[in-house]
């Protein structure tokens, strides 16, 4: 026993108490993860000088960390993770070399013994979700080596000053800690900070004044805050990438107010909005959510061009009825204006976009010509932007649906094998789709000459139209089809293409109105492994995957030929030629 070095008795739901370890001298590792009927582990586990793990993890009844008596150098490691512990032992400072200390969801911990602060090497301490734990150290800045602190969902009112003294600290999770009343001055010392959230801490009301001097920052979440006022030196974040804001129920003005210099301006409704004057000094953000800020017309400035690096950019749930250019946003790739129920036209787009999502936009019109320049573009979102539904009666939505469509599956910029996605109210198909029908399936006949060579894939069109059961309970419902193919081919057989997944057009929700779906699957993306010069028929059939909350009325297929630079028509089998092409 003398040269054990290993024990794991992991998930022994029947072990109450922990054999005597002092016949193993040296152990260098214990995990006992998950022994929920543990109570114990025996004293002697606080005498293995050369241990290097113990786990503990998981192991509800166990309210008592052992005692350390001799000092452990080796133990580098001590997962306490959803363990009853209450406190632990002051003899905590014996493990000069610890440097991960898990204590997760240890819901009865109150606070850590001052004794913590002596253990230089630590590195890593975990506090999540221990929902009495109201104080930490009032000398934690002794912890010289610490780079992560978590404190989710903890009890705290404050953070002490001394955390000036964590010079090695570069994560610092405060996330939904509802005391949490401010942060200290101190914390802008913090100069290898990367990673800041205040997420959910609802009753903090200000940032620092000197936080940009905080120039290592890379993430700041302060979601749900109550944060107001500025600190004029946030344009110093160079190097912050990451930026979210979403505003709460506990403010009634925008979070947006500390990103920039700002302004009040009075709404005719007498509700406070912000509009921004500057976005200099941010060069480096890629990642931008002031969803939900109350922001109006005027609240985003037009010159966006300092913004240079940014991809993704969320204005959703705002009561803007037009947006400023984005075209200097030459990086914007995804953008999302969802519920953005005001919203009256879309912004100038730069060609970099690659994704946009408007939906829940009840008052947005599109235009035919509105995406000429956007050669990214695989994805197009529409959903219960019901003014399109009022254009259709003069047969402009089925118009835009032909022009988006033709203009997506071109893509000259668009990898040949990425799917593509178009979801817009209305009821008509475009033309383009050949082969319509209200049954469940069609067959394509392929001409004797037919070569994959010539074409890139397939397209897909769906009219649907909710039901009175899409609205019952309070579930939402997902509203899509599965798509099944099935090939024969010259020398009579007969297969199946693997199953194209559910395409969704209510991921978030029920739609109010019919809608039209259309989705653009290449050949290379699920049959590489066939010989299509083989086929010579292709049956497709689809599978409504929520019946309750919406039907097919009619739907269509195309093949999309190989062409870039022109207007692509599908391929029609009572044509004479492969590829019907016709330049514009």
């Amino acid at each position: 026993m003398e040269k054990l070095k290993y024990i794991d008795l992991s998930h022994s739901q029947k072990l109450i108490n922990t054999p005597d370890f002092t016949w193993t001298p040296n152990l260098e590792t214990l995990i006992l993860r998950g022994c929920k009927s543990l109570v114990e582990v025996h004293r002697s586990v606080g005498f293995l000088k050369r241990l290097e793990c113990l786990d503990l993890s998981n192991c509800h009844k166990i309210k008592k960390f052992p005692e350390i008596f001799v000092i452990m150098e080796h133990l580098s490691e001590v997962d306490l993770e959803q363990t009853a512990i209450r406190e632990l032992p002051s003899s905590i400072e014996h493990l000069p070399n610890l440097a991960l200390l898990r204590l997760t969801s240890c819901q009865n911990l109150a606070n850590l013994p001052s004794t913590i602060c002596k253990l230089k090497r630590l590195k890593e301490l975990d506090i999540w979700n221990c929902l009495k734990f109201d104080k930490l150290p009032e000398d934690m800045g002794y912890l010289e080596s610490l780079e992560e602190l978590h404190l989710r969902t903890a009890a705290i009112k404050e953070v002490p000053s001394s955390i000036e003294h964590l010079s090695r600290l570069v994560s610092l999770s405060l996330i939904a800690c509802k005391n949490l009343l401010s942060l200290p001055s101190a914390i802008c010392k913090l100069k290898r900070l990367k990673y800041l959230s205040l997420s959910g801490c609802s009753e903090v009301e200000t940032l620092p004044e000197e936080l940009g001097s905080l120039g290592c920052l890379m993430q700041l979440h302060l979601d749900g805050t109550a944060i107001t006022q500025p600190p004029l030196s946030i344009g110093g974040l160079n190097n912050l990438s990451f930026l979210s804001c979403r505003n709460s129920p506990q403010s009634s003005t925008s979070p947006l107010q500390f990103l920039f210099p700002l302004k009040r301006k009075r709404q005719e409704d007498s509700t406070r909005s912000l509009v921004l004057l500057s976005v200099s000094g941010l060069h480096s953000l890629n990642y931008l959510n002031v969803g939900g800020c109350n922001m109006f017309d005027g609240a985003i400035p037009t010159d966006l061009e300092p913004m240079c690096s940014l991809e993704v950019l969320y204005l959703n749930g705002n009561y803007f009825t037009n947006i400023p250019s984005l075209s200097q946003l030459s990086q914007l790739s995804w953008l999302y204006l969802d519920d953005c129920k005001m919203l009256d036209a879309l912004p100038e787009l730069p060609s970099s976009i690659e994704k946009l999502s408007a939906n829940d936009c009840p008052s947005l019109r599109l235009f035919a010509d509105q995406f000429t320049n956007s050669n990214k573009l695989w994805y197009l979102s529409f959903r219960n932007c019901l003014q399109l539904l009022k254009e259709a009666a003069n047969g402009e939505s089925k118009n835009i649906a032909s022009t988006l469509w033709q203009h997506m599956i071109q893509g000259s910029q668009v990898a040949e094998f990425h799917l593509r996605f178009i979801l817009l109210p209305g009821r008509d198909i475009p033309e383009w789709f050949c082969k319509q029908t209200t049954g469940t399936s069609i067959s394509l006949k392929l001409p004797s000459n037919w070569s994959h060579d010539n074409f890139k894939g397939y397209g897909f069109c769906v009219a649907f139209e909710p039901t009175y059961k899409a609205f019952s309970g309070r579930r939402k419902n997902v509203i899509g089809v599965c798509v099944e193919i099935t090939v024969r081919t010259y020398s009579n057989s007969e297969y199946r293409l693997p199953v194209i997944p559910d395409f969704t057009i209510g991921e978030n929700g029920n739609i109010s109105k019919e809608h039209v779906c259309m989705v653009y699957e290449p050949f290379f993306y699920r049959h590489r492994s066939c010989d299509r010069n083989d086929w010579c028929e292709i049956e497709v059939s689809i599978i409504n995957s929520s019946p309750n909350a919406a039907v097919v009325t009619k739907w269509g297929v195309g093949l999309v030929p190989k062409s870039r630079g022109v207007y692509i028509e599908p391929y029609d089998e009572n044509d004479d030629d492969v590829l019907s092409i016709t330049h514009e």
